[in-house]
Order: structure tokens, then sequence, then C-alpha cells
């Protein structure tokens, strides 16, 4: 069904200042919305880098520019996972709604709800 894609992920604490009386939400979620506005542009940037002829991917690309800088910019990471344990999860999950919806009686309303889903995910795909 394609080609496998490549997920990067950052995770990072919204600091605020706890010990102030009052607290502008909208401040806050503003700078970080601008932040992460900032940090999108930079990735966008550095995913339209050419490979250079060494066949170094843009991962590695950004790796080693990071590497030798004091740059504490986006730290995103590659999410990488056997495609076999993907799969089994994927199993064990489709027995485990099945075994729950048989356990509580309501396997027709399930079943109509997965195929709801279905045809949802490939209308919009």
């Amino acid at each position: 069904a394609g080609s496998p894609i490549s997920i990067y992920i950052h995770l990072r604490k919204i600091e605020f200042d706890e010990g102030k009386s009052s607290f502008d939400a909208k401040a806050v979620l503003f700078a970080e919305y601008a932040w992460k506005d900032s940090v999108l542009h930079e990735w966008e940037s550095r995913l339209q880098l050419q490979e250079s002829s060494s066949k170094i991917t843009r991962q590695q690309q950004y790796d080693k520019e990071n590497r030798n800088s004091n740059n504490k910019g986006p730290g995103f990471t590659k999410l990488e996972s056997l495609r076999m344990s993907i799969v089994l999860n994927h199993i064990f999950h489709a027995l485990f709604i099945m075994t729950v919806s048989v356990t509580c009686g309501c396997t027709i309303f399930i079943t109509k709800t997965c195929i709801a889903m279905f045809w949802c995910l490939a209308a919009t795909h």
C-alpha cells in the first residue's frame, strides 16, 4: 500500500511562570504557536536541501550540521519499528476488539462502526 514514510516527533514542555497570580493562557499558547511555526519553517527548509553526491540522507545532514554547532534547534527523532511488530500489534488489537464485542454482546454495533470508519477513511484518502 505504498512506500514507507518517515515520521519525526519533537516533544517540549511548555514553560510559563507558575508564581504569577494571573495566568494568560492565550499569550503562552500564542508564543508556543510562534515557536512551532518557526521550527516547522526551519525543518521544511532543511527538507528542501538537495542530497549531496555522497548520498547522505537529509536526517544525517541535519544531524551533522547540529552536531558541529551549539544550536539547540528542533530535535526531531525518527520513529522506527519492525514491520512484523506493527502487523502483530494490529492483529492482536483486532482480536481484542472482537473478544470484547462478543463478550459484551455488541458485535453488530462494533461491525457497523468498523465499516463506517473504513468508508470514512476510504473516502478521505
